[in-house]
Parts: structure tokens; sequence; C-alpha cells
């Protein structure tokens, strides 16, 4: 597997304009130059170059979507021998720790990262794509209202294809989208998980690090856990393209013990 890490935007898109010493020429040229094709990428070329770091029709479309209700504190209760705010009178009278007092309960990590495989099918549109957003973003509310700093990650999972059918090593991309210390940048988010962050920006990556491709250039695949960190919180291909869906998922994370 090729793993490629970038902590920005500006540095994978840096890196996709730039062409390696193992790409043809001709090759890196089409893919940067070649005519629209908004039905495959979901946005007509001008605006995929245009929309490079946040993309506003997104974010209005996001806003649009219900607000994430979020548990505000975790708390549990005990009881103690000298500091309390209420009285058990049955475990006074019974001879045990009578006085209520209650604790923040933090079983979650400092940090926590978030991946999203962006590598889709063909058909794939972007009101799906958005709702991909749409469950990251309340994966990282939820998070950080617990007191967890999150750093979310577009990524590429891909097996590129030779022009003679061979299959080529495994491609991993991951682009950081939002870091530790960041606040979301919502109109980056909603560039970053898009058609076009797959089918023109990693098609451009692709085309400038390999020879010889394929006119399909490449398949989705799934990401490879074992370059990922173990408490890591993915949304892989094929995830969250509905809202229902999305929801589901947000409700099966356990994200407290």
């Amino acid at each position: 597997m090729k793993k490629y890490h970038y902590n920005s935007l500006t540095a994978f898109y840096s890196a996709a304009e730039t062409r390696s010493n193992i790409s043809d020429k001709a090759q890196f040229e089409h893919y940067r130059d070649r005519e629209d094709n908004e039905d495959f990428t979901g946005l007509p070329r001008a605006e995929i170059l245009k929309y490079k770091m946040s993309y506003p029709l997104g974010v209005e479309k996001l806003r649009h979507l219900d607000d994430f209700k979020v548990e505000k504190e975790t708390k549990v209760q005990f009881y103690d021998s000298f500091d309390g705010y209420d009285i058990d009178i049955d475990r006074m009278i019974n001879g045990l720790d009578f006085l209520i007092n209650e604790k923040k309960v933090r079983k979650l990590p400092k940090t926590m990262d978030i991946f999203i495989n962006v590598a889709e099918g063909a058909r794939i549109s972007y009101e799906s794509m958005l709702n991909k957003a749409y469950a990251a973003l309340k994966v990282i509310d939820h998070l950080e209202t617990l007191g967890v700093r999150t750093a979310i990650f577009s990524c590429i999972s891909a097996i590129p294809l030779y022009a003679n059918n061979r299959k080529g090593t495994p491609l991993y991309v991951e682009v950081a989208v939002k870091n530790y210390a960041d606040s979301v940048n919502l109109g980056a988010l909603c560039t970053a998980i898009s058609p076009w962050f797959f089918r023109h920006w990693a098609f451009l990556f692709m085309a400038g690090h390999n020879k010889k491709l394929a006119t399909g250039l490449g398949y989705s695949a799934k990401l490879p856990f074992e370059a990922l960190p173990k408490n890591a919180i993915t949304i892989e291909t094929g995830e969250c393209h509905t809202r229902t869906r999305a929801n589901f998922f947000i409700q099966n994370l356990k994200l407290v013990s």
C-alpha cells in the first residue's frame, strides 16, 4: 500500500497539481486539462477550481439539515461520608454512606480522529456526500461538547488500474480538513467531502503519481485499518448516504462507555 498524508487541503492540491518523475506527461496533462464532465465529477471544472478551499452552496444545504442535539454533560451519582448536596435517609438509617454527591465521568480520550472515505462509485450524488458531511459534523459536535478534541480527514482509498487491465498497488491518501486545535470550517468540509474531491482531485493525483493508467483509472476501496489509529472513527465508502443512515450510524457509535 502506498500511503500519502497531507496536513491541509492546500498541501494536497499542490501535490495533485504536480507531476512526479514516474508519471506520463501526456497522461497527467489529459487529466489536468480534460473537458468538463459534470455528470461524472459533480461540478463543472471551472467551479471545481473556484471552490477548492470552500463550497458555499454545500454550506447552505448543510444548514438546512436538522440541528444536532448533544449531551451537555456526563455525570454519575455516588455516596459519600463527608460531602454531598442531599441525604439518603434509608442509607443513613442502615449506617451506610448517605450523602449524595456526583462527579463528572471522563472515559473518552483527550483527542480522537475521524476518517471519511470519499472514494465512491461513479453515480454518487453531492446530496449523498453531504449526508456523510452531516454525520461527521454530528460526531465532531458531540465529542467536542464532551471535551474531546477532534481531527477530521478526507481519505482517498483506491486501487489504480493500468492500461493492461492490471490492478496496481492500493493507494491511500489522507488529507487533514480539521486539526485538533481548529474549529470546523464548514466550507472546507463541504468541498473535501464531495464527488469531485475523488473524481477530479484524486484522479489528478493518481495520474501524476503513476504511469500508463487505464481510462477508468481506479476502483474505490475500503480504508486500510492497519494505517489508522486504534481509537479512530471511520465513515466508510457506502456509508451514511442518506439522512436515515447517517442518523443510524451516529446512534450506534459507542462514544461513551
